[in-house]
Parts: C-alpha cells; structure tokens; sequence
C-alpha cells in the first residue's frame, strides 16, 4: 500500500478513536473511566496531529501544544535572516526586566543596554518571562535548549540525565554547527558536565578553562570569577573556535547572583540612605556592574568581528528579587508576579533591516528553540516542543510552574495566578499593563491550557519519550499505551497511614489503618517491590515532607538543592511511584505533588475541608486528580456526579462484604480499598470525620 494511503488511513483511524473516547456513544463504563484521564485524552490529540497529512499542530487555539505548529508560519522577513550566523547566548544571571531603561536617583541602571536597543538590528521583547522549577539557572539553560520545563521534584540536570535529548544542541549539530557551554564555575554544579553529553553538546568550558580573578564578594561568594575576566577569556576562546567552522555557545554569567554584595571598587550608583545595605540597594548596584561587563562584551565582538557574523541573543535567567521584597514594591509602585518573574530578551540580527523593534508578544524561555530555528532559516523543526515562534506568534502564552502554581500562566496583557487551594474562582488575574485586577471569567480555559502543557512536558521527561520515539522508533501510540499500563490501578489497594515520628504511632496505635513512620514505610516498600499503597496522613504536605527530607538524598547546600546520596535518591524516586498520597485538603494537592508524587488521590469525605460541591467540581476540572476515593455506601446523586469525572473512582471495602454487593457496586467504581481490621476509635476530636466516614 502506498505511504500515503497509509498515511491517510492511521489519520483516520486515530481520529475516529479519539471521537468514540470523546463521545462514548454506547456509555462503556471503560471508556468513560479511560476518557476522564485528561493526559490519555491530551496525548491522543497529539497522536492525530502527527499522523495528520497535513502534519501540523491543528487549530490555532491548539497552541498549547505547539508542537508541529512551526511548518504551519507563513513565512516573513525573520525567517532566515540569520541565516549561516554563528549563534551567541548569553544568560544573565537574576537580570530582571525592570531596570532596563530605569534610572535610580536620576542616573540610568543600565545604560550601555539602553544604548544597545537603539542600534540597527536589535530586537527586544518586553514581555518576556522565566519559566524555572526547582533547578533555577539550570533550568533556564534546560527550557531555553529543549523548549520544555525542568521538573520541581528536585533539579532536573540530575534526574533526567540519562534521558536522550533533541534539542537545540543536536539540531545545530545537524545544520554543521560546533556546540558549547560556557559557564567559569564548577563544572560538576547542577551536573552539568553530564547533563551536556546528553543534551549532545560537543564541549563544556567550565573552571578548569578559565583564570579566576578570585574578587571578593562577586557572585554572592559561590562565583569568584567576574563577568569582566568571563567574557574576555571566552572570547578568546570563541576566536579559536570560529576557526573551526559555525559555533554555537551558550555564555552563563555569574556575578549577579544572590545576595549581589558587589565589593565598593565596583560600585558606580550611590544608593539612598532608605535603600542602603537593602538587598534591593545591592541589586541596583550588582545591575549595573552586569550591564556594564556585558556593554564590554559587545565592545570586543565588534572589534574581534564576530558581532556581524554572529546572532547575539541575551536573556535573564530568573528573578534577582523575591515578591514579597518591600523595598522593591516602594521604589516601582508595586511589585507582582507579572513584575518579578519577567526578563529581558534582546536579540541583534546582524545586516537586518527588519529588526530594530519591541516585540510585545508574551513569551517564555521555551519559546526560543523555535524562534532560533526560524531565524536560522529551518525548514523543518523535527523534534519536540513546547514553545513557539514568537516572530509569528498570533499570541502569546507562558505556562508557569513555579512560584506561581501550575495552571497559572502570563498573555498578552493579562497574568493569571491559579488559587492556592486548586479552585478556579478563587485564582485572580490583573492586567500586566496597568496592574489593575481584571475579571477570571473566560479565563478556565486558558489556565487548563497551562496546566496541559506543563503536564505534557513532564509526561516527555518521565517516560523519556525523545528516546523512544527517535532512537527506539516507537510510536506515540505505543508510548502511551505503556505508561498507561504501568499507571493502571490494582482491583484492590491497601490504604495505610503515615506520621512523622513514633510518638504520633502511639498516639494513633488504635486506627483502623496500619499506622507506620517513615522508617517503617520504606522498610515495607523495599520489602515488597511491587507493592503499591494508598498512604494517609492528617497533616499531608508536613508528613511527606518529613518523609522526603530522610530518604530523598537531597541536602540543602548554599541555597541550591544537591543529591547527596545518589543511589538512596534513585531508590527514592522508584519509591515515590508506589505511594499514592490520598489528600483531603484540596490547599494541600499542588504543593504535594511538588514534592515529586506523579499519583495523587483526592479522599472524599462528606466535608471535604469546607469545600461546597460546586468548588469541589471546579477543582476536579481544574486538577483532574488520577482516582477518588468514596466513604462505603456514598449514595450522594451530585457527589457521585462530580466525581465521575476523575480517572479512577474507589470506595472503601466494608467488611465482611458480600459477593453480591460487590458486584452491585462494581459497575460504579473501579476498585475498593482496603484496610487492616476495624478496632477501636479511640481518636483526637480532629480526627474523628475521617475515621468516622471509613467505618
């Protein structure tokens, strides 16, 4: 059969499977269980849009996964203007947007920037946002490389470093570009040197390469070496390299890192009496210093000549300044989100005539894979991506994960931050123009939006699916089906309780669960490797925590999160995948699944934490939590409604249960959860509604 019949043919198929799972003509109750999994549906999607003749990324409101949309840009004057250029990105470290064009006491903060934008061929993005998790400056380097998010569970340069990567390094490497990281700091910080052979960079000029001028006080004292030996060596180093054909080199600087103690000899800008020994004075100061290394830089390009032969492209990193500074607040009028977390990107196309302009598009780290590659000229960008072109951008959209909770996000003139309890109508949104708060009413959607593409980005990171699909030639269909396999529910689960120390176990010996302490429950889990457990606690996010801090492997180290064991934290993360946290305080459900829980299930008491039933039905289609769990003979019409919509429905196995109970309860839930024999209930009052609905 020709290919493309057989092309047509698999669309077709895929289509029509995805309208049954959709439709449910026939009311399977499988297929309405298998439909409730938001990421099954999600992937489905994606599935028809790559096997789709005409190959692209569907509808324009479908951005939110925007893989295959590059193809689909008409093409305009960007499109190659950098054609054959060298590429040069350098990542400022804590840059915020908001001291470009600031002056402080009448004297500009940045004034060899301002001077920059000015020129022919300068593009600028003010609108420009971070999009890091737990890895901060790693994590910039990861989604401005790979056009994904790095994940909150630890930092993902240690996690992920065995995963195949296609990104920019080995996109480039394909168009006959030498790749590189310059960074004049320990080369084994965030792992670098082996996240880079992943990635496919092909050198990583680290400490070692470099000659530290050792000045006191730069780079809050973790750096040593300044901006002004770092660039100057670098560009020794790249007119070594241009010798060598087209490179590619990522520059990360480093003297503008927290808490910017500058020593007094590099201080330009005299700082009020009100702002003086503020950690806000110090960033002024710090900003100014970067500004001024990076105007140098500029300086040796165009002497050296590699300024015209090169596209520049710099960028922050993440935030300097946290949102709750005052000072910072005093001195704009306000200090948001929407301020904290933007950065500046600044582009200069050599020879073109169609830059030289602001680009008010909302975009986000991940967006610059694809924008590279148009500049370049690619006709194709044959990998995974999250991002978009923003030179042909109708709009812009930033999904965010941290700091903000996931299902927030930025657009174009609007920032949205998703409540902290997971409820839709209690998030806010407020006009990133005015600061004024703006109504959430058609906003769902868009926070769903947001919510999907972080979740499909952690989905390609879990399951490493850029492995399995170009080295392994899987197919998506194949992918999902094995994580849905590996995710499928047991008939019956046991649910057990964990506390934080041995004093609570006695304290709550006389539960109807088997009640273990961390020691304990890890001990059974190793014990039974296939063993997979519902685990409660009263205190959910406190307990786990506790949990995590003893088994992860992680230490905390000059505020940066380090493996320290890496073996314990390898068992630790398989661990993870085998508790299934079931959560009653929907405040708590983000911040658990931060601390690394893939599953999650929500534990449905009559009085979910306060929650009406119409909140709780926000939530599940906001969160879409993988399974619920009812209280024994819940008869509730709305209840059983609402929570239909979840993957995965539960009910507590009373004891002693008859077959033909079960079998009437059978075709309306899933699965039943078990627990050790009932004895008595003799509880702390805060417990007893729990405990009181299990019986």
């Amino acid at each position: 059969m020709p290919s493309e019949a057989k092309k047509w043919i698999a669309a077709d198929l895929a289509f029509a499977l995805l309208l049954f799972l959709v439709l449910n003509p026939f009311q399977i109750a499988f297929v309405s269980a298998l439909s409730a999994r938001e990421w099954t549906l999600f992937h489905l999607s994606d599935i028809v849009r790559h096997l789709s003749p005409e190959d692209g990324a569907g509808d324009a409101g479908e951005y939110y996964l925007a893989t295959g949309s590059y193809e689909k840009q008409e093409k305009d004057e960007y499109f190659g203007a950098a054609r054959g250029k060298n590429i040069i990105a350098v990542q400022l470290e804590s840059f915020q947007n908001m001291m470009v064009g600031t002056r402080y006491s009448g004297e500009e903060i940045t004034p060899r920037i301002n001077a920059w934008l000015r020129e022919e061929g300068m593009l600028y993005f003010d609108r420009f946002y971070q999009q890091v998790a737990s890895g901060n400056t790693s994590d910039a380097e990861f989604a401005v490389k790979n056009s994904n998010m790095g994940t909150v569970e630890s930092y993902t340069y240690r996690i992920y470093e065995d995963n195949y990567f296609r990104g920019l390094p080995r996109l480039l490497a394909g168009a006959g570009y030498r790749t590189m990281v310059m960074h004049g700091y320990d080369r084994n910080f965030w792992n670098r040197v082996n996240m880079y052979a992943s990635e496919g960079l092909d050198r990583f000029y680290s400490d070692a390469d470099y000659e530290n001028d050792r000045i006191e006080g730069i780079g809050g004292g973790i750096s040593g070496i300044s901006d002004e030996a770092f660039y100057a060596q670098s560009v020794d180093i790249l007119e070594a390299e241009r010798e060598r054909g087209l490179f590619f080199t990522m520059m990360i600087s480093l003297s503008s890192h927290h808490p910017f103690r500058l020593p007094e000899s590099l201080r330009e800008i005299e700082i009020l009496p009100e702002d003086e020994g503020s950690t806000f004075g110090n960033y002024v100061n710090s900003i100014r210093y970067v500004d001024r290394c990076l105007g140098d830089l500029i300086d040796r390009l165009k002497a050296d000549g590699l300024y015209d032969e090169s596209l520049l492209i710099v960028y922050g990193d993440h935030q300097g300044l946290i949102k709750s500074d005052e000072y910072a607040a005093r001195f704009f009028g306000g200090y948001d989100y929407d301020t904290m977390m933007n950065i500046p990107l600044l582009i200069h196309i050599p020879g073109s005539e169609a830059a030289t302009r602001t680009v008010h598009t909302a975009g986000g780290q991940t967006d610059l894979l694809p924008t590279i590659a148009w500049l370049l000229g690619f006709e194709t960008l044959d990998t995974l991506y999250l991002g978009q072109n923003l030179l042909t951008a109708e709009e812009g959209f930033v999904p965010e994960k941290t700091h903000m909770l996931k299902g927030s996000f930025f657009k174009d003139g609007v920032a949205f931050e998703m409540s902290r309890d997971g409820v839709f109508e209690n998030s806010r949104a407020w006009s990133t123009d005015t600061g004024e708060t703006l109504p959430i009413e058609g906003l769902r959607e868009d926070c769903l939006r947001a919510k999907r593409m972080i979740e499909t980005g952690e989905f390609y990171l879990r399951e490493d699916v850029l492995r399995k699909l170009y080295l392994e030639g899987k197919s998506f269909e194949s992918i999902v089906a094995e994580a849905e396999s590996a995710s499928a529910p047991a008939r019956e689960i046991e649910m057990v309780q964990l506390v934080k120390n041995g004093a609570e176990k006695v304290f709550l010996s006389d539960t109807s669960l088997a009640v273990y302490t961390p020691e304990e429950l890890m001990a059974r889990l190793t014990e039974h490797p296939a063993e997979r457990l519902l685990v409660y606690a009263p205190d959910a996010l406190a307990t786990l925590e506790v949990f995590d801090e003893r088994y992860s492997g992680r230490a905390v180290d000059r505020g940066v999160r380090y493996i320290k064991d890496e073996a314990a934290a390898r068992r630790y993360a398989e661990v993870q995948t085998r508790m299934i946290p079931a959560i009653r305080d929907l405040a708590e459900w983000t911040k658990v699944e931060y601390l690394g829980y893939v599953h999650c299930a929500l534990l449905v008491d009559p009085d979910i934490a306060g929650y009406s039933l119409e909140q709780l039905d926000t939530f599940l289609n906001t969160v879409r939590p993988e399974a619920a769990i009812l209280p024994a003979g819940a008869d509730d019409p709305a209840l059983t409604r609402i929570l239909g919509q979840v993957g995965f429905l539960y009910a507590f196995k009373p004891e002693g249960i008859a077959e033909r109970i079960e079998a009437e309860l059978s075709p309306h839930i899933d699965g039943f959860v078990t627990r050790r024999a009932a004895q008595a209930f003799a509880l702390h009052r805060r417990n007893e509604n729990i405990w009181e609905f299990m019986r």
